[in-house]
C-alpha cells in the first residue's frame, strides 16, 4: 500500500510541470548560492596570499638592503633607512593580522563583506590600525550577495510550503479518503507520505548539491581535510534537514484541519512572514533600542580632539608617558627625540579614548547576550545565526580577531619600544649630520607575527550546531504533537461523514 501511494504520488507530481520546476529552482539556486560564497572565499583566499607575499618580499628586500648598507657611507634620512629601528617600525614595517575563511565558509558570506578580514600593522594608535578603509560600491554593501544561507533561511521553506500545501487536496475532492479509510490507511498517513514525498523531490537535491560543494570546497582553497570536517558537513546537513522538517510539520499541521488548498497555502505564508521577516526585524529593533550604541560621530570628534591636544602639549605627554611607565623614567628624553615623543602619543591618545571604546565594548557585549536570547523566538533566526558562525563569519569570530589583533599590536608596539628605549640609551640616534646611522635594528625573523587559531571558528561552529538541532528538535517535537492531534481530529471527522 505504501509503495503504491508513494509510485502514485510521482506521477501525479510529474505530470504537474509546477513540481519539476520547483525542483528546478531549488537546485538552481543552490548552486548559485554555493558559487557565491565560494567566490567570496577565493578572493579573500587571493588577498591573503597577495598579503603573505607582500610581507615575505618585504623582509627579503630589507635583508637585501641591510646587506647593502655597509658599501654605502652615504648618508640616509632615517625614515628611509630599514636597519634604523625608527624608520623600520613608523614607516618602513610590513606586518599583516589576516583572518582566513573556514572551510565552510561558502556556506554563508554573512557579513564578511562588511567586517574587514585583514590590517596592516603598524607602530601607531589602535585607532589608526583598526580604521577600516572602505572601497566598495555602498550600494553593494547595503543589498547584501546573495549566499546558500540566504536561499536556505529564506527561500527554500516558501519551496517547501509551495510543493506541500495542497498535499490530500485531490483525494479529498475526489472523496477517495473514504476507500482509503476502508482499506486500512489513515488520512494521517497519507498527509505524511505524500508530505515526504514531495519533500524529496526538492530537499534532497538541496542536501545532495550542499554536502559534494562543501566536501570539495577545500580542495579549491588548497587545504586538507580531516575526519572533524566530515563530521561538521554532516552537522551542516542534519541543520538543513531539522529546520525542513519544521516547516514541513508546520504544513502538515495546517493540512490536517481539512481547510481548502487555497486556506492553507495563505496561512503558511502568513507563518513565513511571521517567523522569517516580522520576528527577526522586530529582534533587531528591540536589540537596537534595548543596547543603543554610543554616536560614531562623537566618537571620531572626541579622537580628533583628543589628537590635536596631545599634538600641542608635547612636552606634557612625554612626562606623563615616564609617569605611567617608570621603569623607562631612567631614559627620559627632550621633546627633540622623535620616536619616544612619538609613542608617548600613541599611548596618550588611547589613554584618552578608552572610557569611549569601553563604553562601545560594553554596549556591544548587551547587543550580543540580548540577540543571542532573541534568535530563540524564530526558528529562521535562530538556523541563520547557527549558519554564520558554523560558517565562521559570526560576530564571535569577528570580535576574537580584533582582539586577537588589538593584542598583536600592543604586542608589536611595546617590543619596538624597547628596541627604541635601547637603541636611544646607547647613543645610537645622536650622530653628526654627514655620519651614517649605526644599525638599531636586524632582527626581521624575531619581532612578534600574528596567529590565528583556527580550531576555535570549529569549535564554536561544533557547539552552535549543537545548539540548533536541540533547540530545532525541541520546536518540531511540539510540531509533530500539533500534527498528531490536527490529525485525529480529520481522522475522526471523516469516520463521521462515513458513517
Amino acid at each position: 500500500m505504501i509503495k503504491t501511494i508513494i509510485y502514485h504520488e510521482f506521477l501525479n507530481l510529474y505530470r504537474e510541470r509546477m513540481a519539476l520546476l520547483l525542483v528546478l529552482v531549488a537546485s538552481g539556486l543552490t548552486l548559485l548560492g554555493l558559487f557565491n560564497g565560494q567566490e567570496r572565499v577565493n578572493e579573500q583566499q587571493r588577498t591573503i596570499n597577495k598579503i603573505a607575499n607582500e610581507q615575505q618580499q618585504a623582509i627579503e628586500k630589507a635583508r637585501a638592503e641591510l646587506q647593502q648598507r655597509g658599501a654605502h657611507k652615504t648618508p640616509r634620512n632615517w625614515w628611509d633607512d630599514v636597519a634604523d629601528v625608527r624608520g623600520y617600525a613608523f614607516y618602513l614595517m610590513v606586518d599583516y593580522a589576516v583572518k582566513p575563511p573556514s572551510l565552510l565558509a561558502p556556506l554563508a558570506i554573512g557579513q564578511s563583506d562588511l567586517y574587514p578580514y585583514f590590517f596592516r600593522m603598524q607602530v601607531d594608535t589602535k585607532q589608526a590600525v583598526l580604521q577600516e578603509k572602505n572601497t566598495e560600491h555602498p550600494l553593494v554593501r547595503a543589498v547584501g550577495q546573495f549566499d546558500l544561507c540566504y536561499f536556505l533561511v529564506f527561500i527554500l521553506p516558501l519551496l517547501l510550503i509551495t510543493i506541500n500545501f495542497n498535499a490530500v487536496a485531490q483525494e479529498r475532492e475526489r472523496d477517495q479518503l473514504k476507500l482509503l479509510i476502508v482499506q486500512g490507511l489513515s488520512p494521517t498517513r497519507l498527509l505524511l507520505l505524500q508530505l515526504a514525498t514531495r519533500t524529496g523531490l526538492v530537499l534532497l537535491p538541496v542536501l545532495l548539491i550542499t554536502g559534494l560543494w562543501l566536501i570539495g570546497s577545500p580542495a579549491l582553497m588548497h587545504k586538507d581535510v580531516d575526519i572533524g570536517f566530515l563530521l561538521q558537513v554532516a552537522g551542516v546537513l542534519l541543520m538543513i534537514g531539522a529546520y525542513s522538517l519544521f516547516w514541513i510539520l508546520l504544513s502538515a499541521w495546517c493540512i490536517a484541519k481539512g481547510k481548502s488548498p487555497a486556506h492553507n497555502a495563505t496561512v503558511l505564508v502568513a507563518c513565513w512572514l511571521l517567523l522569517a521577516v516580522a520576528i527577526p526585524m522586530v529582534s533587531n529593533t528591540l536589540v537596537n533600542f534595548l543596547a543603543p550604541l554610543p554616536s560614531r560621530i562623537t566618537y571620531i570628534n572626541d579622537l580628533r580632539t583628543a589628537t590635536d591636544q596631545v599634538e600641542r602639549n608635547s612636552e606634557k605627554t612625554l612626562a606623563g608617558f615616564f609617569q605611567d611607565h617608570p621603569e623607562l623614567a631612567q631614559h627620559q628624553a627632550s621633546s627633540q627625540d622623535y620616536a619616544l615623543v612619538k609613542i608617548a602619543k600613541i599611548d596618550a591618545i588611547e589613554k584618552s579614548m578608552r572610557g569611549l571604546e569601553q563604553e562601545f565594548s560594553t554596549q556591544l557585549d548587551a547587543q550580543y547576550r540580548i540577540g543571542n536570547r532573541l534568535k530563540w523566538l524564530s526558528p529562521a533566526s535562530l538556523f541563520y545565526q547557527s549558519l554564520i558562525t558554523v560558517s565562521g563569519n559570526g560576530l564571535a569570530q569577528q570580535r576574537d580577531f580584533l582582539q586577537r589583533v588589538e593584542a598583536h599590536h600592543r604586542a608589536l608596539r611595546h617590543y619596538f619600544q624597547q628596541k627604541i628605549i635601547a637603541a636611544n640609551e646607547r647613543g645610537d640616534f645622536n650622530v653628526c649630520a654627514t655620519c651614517q646611522t649605526p644599525v638599531t635594528f636586524a632582527d626581521f625573523d624575531t619581532q612578534p607575527r600574528f596567529a590565528l587559531a583556527e580550531h576555535k571558528d570549529a569549535q564554536s561552529g561544533v557547539v552552535n550546531s549543537g545548539l540548533f538541532l536541540l533547540g530545532v528538535l525541541f520546536i518540531n517535537v511540539l510540531m509533530a504533537a500539533l500534527v498528531l492531534m490536527a490529525g485525529f481530529r480529520l481522522n475522526n471527522s471523516i469516520e463521521v461523514s462515513r458513517q
